[in-house]
């Protein structure tokens, strides 16, 4: 029975420090990156918008801390007030895709070390570890092409627009009016 090698964390070192790694593998994960915080951003700034106790004491809750929370809060507001439901078919269709884009590909790319670039094939090389349980870990070595990270910036760009075009009627004189009470 063979044996794999155990992952060795680049914690120092690797194509972060390497100066001859090529800007174009930066530049797309900065763009990736700062592309999904703005777009974080956004739904921060449409939650702070609803979620007042003002606007339903039975909806209202904490302003959540994890992307998770975030979603689910999304959804919950949108289904169940009066006043967001003709969003509440977007919401589901962006909040979705949402929680599987940040499983697949955001937490892999932004909670993960960049630890090997391959210009053969254009491929990054990540890793990390996460806690399973108590003294119980799970470490991993992601791979993804270059090409996917440049396009991850696209879909994330993408449905940062599709909030937009829910965030401008909220945040429009008749958006505020509909929370307003008679």
């Amino acid at each position: 029975m063979s044996q794999q090698a155990p992952i060795q964390f680049a914690f120092f070192r690797g194509p972060i420090d390497d100066p001859s790694t090529p800007a174009v593998v930066f530049e797309a994960i900065g763009r990736a990156a700062t592309a999904w915080a703005r777009l974080e951003q956004h739904i921060d700034a449409v939650i702070f918008h609803i979620n007042k106790k003002a606007h339903s004491e039975q909806l209202y809750r904490e302003h959540p801390i994890s992307f998770e929370g975030k979603i689910k809060m999304l959804k919950v507001w949108f289904n169940k007030h009066p006043a967001l439901a003709s969003h509440a078919d977007d919401i589901r269709i962006l909040t979705s895709r949402l929680k599987i884009l940040s499983k697949e590909s955001r937490n892999p790319l932004l909670h993960s070390i960049f630890s090997e670039y391959d210009p053969a094939t254009n491929t990054l090389y990540f890793q990390n570890i996460k806690s399973e349980g108590r003294d119980t870990f799970r470490i991993r070595r992601l791979t993804l092409p270059l090409v996917g990270v440049v396009a991850l910036a696209e879909v994330i760009n993408s449905a940062n627009r599709y909030l937009g075009a829910i965030s401008r009627d909220l945040f429009s004189p008749d958006g505020i009016r509909r929370f307003q009470k008679p």
